[in-house]
């Protein structure tokens, strides 16, 4: 992890940084089934995917709320407590995007996932992911451990969902528990997780 961390410095991002992480972002989640269940088509994706991390994600990069990889390999965005979005804009967002077929099941999947949102102050992993080019090589769990130091820090519980069964793996190796399994109508299977703050 040293090395690769040498080799990859990791820095907070900024509003200078915006357009590259989303480019990241846009690559990286190109393959994601939640994504693609919301976005099946190439064009649809390619057109709506940066809105939607504006109305997932809030305004991370106006306060520093991420991280990237050197040369923007790769990106994690998170929200602390008191940052997080309305839930209402962002269902709003994903039934005027999404194809009219999916909709009822995309509004369901996202309240669905809200239920599971801690009562207490959490710390909010939004989004993470490498550019495929770059993967198998340790930045995920590079920039997910730089940013797991705030929640341990401050103690405050973190919380995710992974959207396939090997992330929801590889979370745990980091402290994460699968409190669930989600699936609505025809979408995938996804699984909520929760990391208690840990090196205090």
């Amino acid at each position: 992890m040293d090395t690769i961390a040498a080799a990859n410095p990791i820095r907070n991002v900024s509003t200078s940084v915006e357009d590259q992480c989303n480019d990241a972002l846009t690559i990286g989640f190109a393959t994601c089934p939640l994504l693609r269940f919301i976005y099946p088509e190439p064009e649809r994706y390619l057109e709506h995917f940066k809105g939607f991390v504006k109305a997932y994600c809030g305004e991370p990069y106006e306060h520093g709320s991420g991280a990237y990889a050197d040369g923007v390999k790769g990106t994690i965005l998170w929200q602390t407590p008191d940052e997080h979005g309305d839930h209402h804009e962002l269902v709003d967002f994903l039934v005027r995007t999404t194809l009219p077929a999916n909709r009822d099941d995309v509004r369901r999947l996202f309240d669905r996932f809200y239920r599971f949102h801690p009562k207490d102050p959490y710390f909010y992993v939004s989004v993470i992911a490498v550019d495929p080019y770059f993967q198998r090589q340790g930045l995920g769990t590079a920039l997910f451990r730089n940013a797991l130091q705030h929640p341990d820090r401050a103690g405050w519980v973190s919380y995710l969902e992974a959207t396939t069964v090997g992330s929801a793996r590889l979370y745990g190796t980091l402290g994460w528990k699968v409190v669930d399994e989600v699936q609505i109508g025809n979408s995938p299977v996804y699984y909520p997780m929760i990391r208690e703050p840990q090196g205090r």
